[in-house]
C-alpha cells in the first residue's frame, strides 16, 4: 500500500492480487421460473420442476449458477425455506452441487428428462412468406464463407500491406475516446463526413454535388437495397448487366423488382434490343470495371445510357467503388460526371476498396428530394449509421495520409495487374484471354470452351486458391466461360505462383478434356 499525493487530495492505492478467472464468482443465470401458489402441487416441487424442464431445454447449462435463496424466494414471493429445500432437494438428486460462500450451481451431469407435461392441441403452421423464403435462400447462399484474404479475392485491405500512419493515428485516438460520438446520429449520416466526400467527389472524379445530397449508408448492399425499396415499386423493371453480381441481382429480387438482363461485351452493356422494348425505371451498372467481366464502359455507351435515362425519366445506378483505382494513362470519369447526369443518375459508392471491407461505409449520391427520401429510409430500417466511424473516415479523408495511400496503392495496384497480366498470359497461352480492365482490384481470366470454369474454380479452391467461376455469375450468357480474379492486395510471389498453379490446374483440365 502506498500514499498519493494530488495537491490536497489523498489517495490510498492497494496492490490487488490478480485473482484467477476460474475463482472469480460467476454470474447468476437469469431464467423464467413460473409456479402456482395454489396449485395442487406443493411450491417447493414446482421450483424442482422447472428448473429440471430449464436444463432440459438448454437454457441451463453445467456449471451455470443458480439464484441465491434468498434472491429467488423473493422474486417469487415465498418462504426462503421453500426454495433451500428445493435446492437440497435438486443436489440430492444430482441435479445441483453447492459451493461453501458460491451458492448452487448446475452439476455436470447429463439432462434429467423434463418431466410430463399435458398435451397441448397441435399449434398453427407458421409457413415463411416468399419474401421470407428469398432472405432465408440469401443467407444460406452466403454461407460462413472463407473471408481470410487469400490468392485471388476480389477485395482486401490494402492497409494490411501498407499500414497507413493518419488512419492509425486516428484510430487510436478514437479507440482512447470511447465517450465521443455516442449518441444517436442523423440518418442521412455525419454531416462533416458527407461534407468531405462531396469536396472529394468534386476534386477526383468530377461530380458536383453538396452534402444534401449524399447519404451515407452501412455498405453498397444497403445502398442498392434502400434505393430499390424505397425509389421504385414492385414490379419495375430494371435494365441489368448480364452476368451480374448474383448478391445485386438477390436485392433487387427481394425488392420484387423486374430485372432485365442487357449482355455485355468489350466496351460495357449494349444496346441491341428492338424499339420501344428498353422503357425501363432504372439502368444498374458497373461502369469503371464491370462486375465481373472486367472491361470499362466505353464513353459512347456511358452517354447513350444516360440519354436513354433522360428521355425515359429511368434513374441509371451508377455503382462506381473501383473507379477509384485507375490502372490505365487516362482515367475515365464517371456517368454522374456528364452534363444533366444530376437529374438521372444516383451515383453509389463504398469505402471497401480505397479503406477496407470491414469498415462498412458506404454512400449514395442523389437530388436533394430522393436524397431526403433515402435518409427516411434509413431511419426507418437501422436508423443510423455508427457515428464513431464516419468521423474518423471524416478526418481521415481531409488528412494529407488519404491522398497518398490512393497514389500508393494505384501505383501497387497496376504493378500487380500487369504482373498477373503478364504472367497468365506467358503461361496459358491461347487457352485463356485477360480482359482488357483499366480500373479497380479485378481482371476476367476468359478461358478455352473445354476448359470448365467451376471445374476450374473447384480444383483452385483445393489448392488453397479463391478464384470465382463467371458462369456463375447471376444471368451469364450461354457459353460465358471464366475467372474472376483480383489482384489489389497480394505480393509479387503470391501473384506468380498463384497464376502457375492456375495455369497447372487448367492445362490438366484441357487435357483431359481432349483425351474423350
Amino acid at each position: 500500500m502506498r500514499l498519493i499525493q494530488f495537491g490536497t487530495i489523498s489517495l490510498i492505492q492497494i496492490a490487488i492480487k490478480e485473482v484467477p478467472v476460474e475463482a472469480k464468482k460467476k454470474p447468476v443465470v437469469s431464467v423464467p421460473i413460473h409456479i402456482r401458489k395454489n396449485g395442487k402441487l406443493p411450491v417447493g416441487k414446482q421450483i424442482t420442476r422447472e428448473l429440471i424442464r430449464l436444463r432440459s431445454r438448454g437454457a441451463l447449462k453445467p456449471g451455470d449458477r443458480l439464484p441465491g435463496i434468498r434472491s429467488l424466494a423473493s422474486d417469487l414471493g415465498v418462504a426462503p425455506n421453500t426454495v433451500a429445500g428445493a435446492y437440497a432437494e435438486l443436489s440430492a438428486t444430482g441435479f445441483a452441487v453447492s459451493k461453501p460462500a458460491s451458492g448452487y450451481f448446475v452439476a455436470e451431469t447429463k439432462p434429467i428428462p423434463e418431466p410430463p407435461r399435458p398435451v397441448h392441441p397441435p399449434v398453427h403452421a407458421r409457413p415463411l412468406t416468399r419474401k421470407a423464403e428469398a432472405a432465408r435462400s440469401a443467407a444460406a447462399a452466403a454461407g460462413t464463407g472463407n473471408f481470410e484474404n487469400r490468392p485471388f479475392k476480389i477485395y482486401g485491405s490494402a492497409m494490411e500491406k501498407t499500414v497507413e500512419r493518419d488512419w492509425v493515428k486516428i484510430a487510436a485516438s478514437t479507440a482512447r475516446s470511447p465517450w465521443r460520438h455516442t449518441f444517436y446520429s442523423p440518418p442521412a449520416g455525419y454531416a462533416p463526413l458527407r461534407k468531405v466526400i462531396a469536396a472529394k467527389l468534386r476534386e477526383t472524379r468530377g461530380i458536383v454535388c453538396g452534402e444534401e445530397n449524399i447519404v451515407i449508408t452501412t455498405g453498397s448492399v444497403q445502398s442498392l437495397s434502400l434505393i430499390a425499396g424505397t425509389l421504385f415499386t414492385p414490379g419495375d423493371a430494371i435494365l441489368t448487366e448480364a452476368p451480374m453480381l448474383p448478391l445485386d441481382a438477390k436485392v433487387l429480387d427481394f425488392a420484387g423488382l423486374r430485372r432485365i438482363p442487357v449482355p455485355v461485351d468489350r466496351e460495357g452493356m449494349v444496346f441491341t434490343a428492338p424499339e420501344g422494348v428498353l422503357k425501363p425505371k432504372g439502368i444498374l451498372v458497373t461502369p469503371a470495371s464491370q462486375m465481373p467481366m472486367s472491361v470499362p464502359m466505353a464513353d459512347a455507351r456511358r452517354a447513350a445510357i444516360l440519354r436513354l435515362a433522360l428521355d425515359t425519366g429511368a434513374w441509371i445506378l451508377e455503382e462506381d467503388t473501383d473507379g477509384v483505382v485507375t490502372l490505365g494513362a487516362k482515367p475515365r470519369f464517371p456517368i454522374r460526371s456528364l452534363p444533366r447526369a444530376d437529374e438521372a443518375v444516383i451515383y453509389m459508392e463504398s469505402f471497401t476498396l480505397q479503406v477496407f471491407p470491414g469498415l462498412r461505409l458506404a454512400y449514395a449520391v442523389l437530388p436533394e428530394p430522393q436524397a431526403e427520401a433515402l435518409a427516411g429510409a434509413k431511419l426507418l430500417t437501422d436508423r443510423f449509421t455508427s457515428e464513431s466511424l464516419q468521423a474518423a473516415l471524416a478526418e481521415y479523408l481531409e488528412s494529407p495520409g488519404s491522398a497518398h495511400h490512393i497514389r500508393k496503392m494505384a501505383r501497387d495496384y497496376r504493378k500487380r495487374f500487369a504482373l498477373l497480366r503478364d504472367a497468365l498470359r506467358s503461361s496459358l497461352g491461347p487457352l485463356g484471354r485477360v480482359s482488357e480492365t483499366e480500373a479497380g482490384p479485378h481482371l476476367a481470366l476468359l478461358l478455352d470452351p473445354t476448359i470448365p470454369d467451376t471445374a476450374l474454380q473447384a480444383a483452385l479452391e483445393r489448392d488453397g486458391i479463391t478464384a470465382r467461376a463467371i458462369s456463375s455469375f447471376t444471368d451469364a450468357p450461354a457459353g460465358t466461360n471464366g475467372l474472376l480474379l483480383g489482384f489489389g492486395t497480394f505480393t509479387e510471389r503470391e501473384i506468380l505462383s498463384g497464376a502457375a498453379r492456375i495455369a497447372e490446374r487448367a492445362k490438366a483440365l484441357f487435357a483431359a478434356a481432349n483425351l474423350r
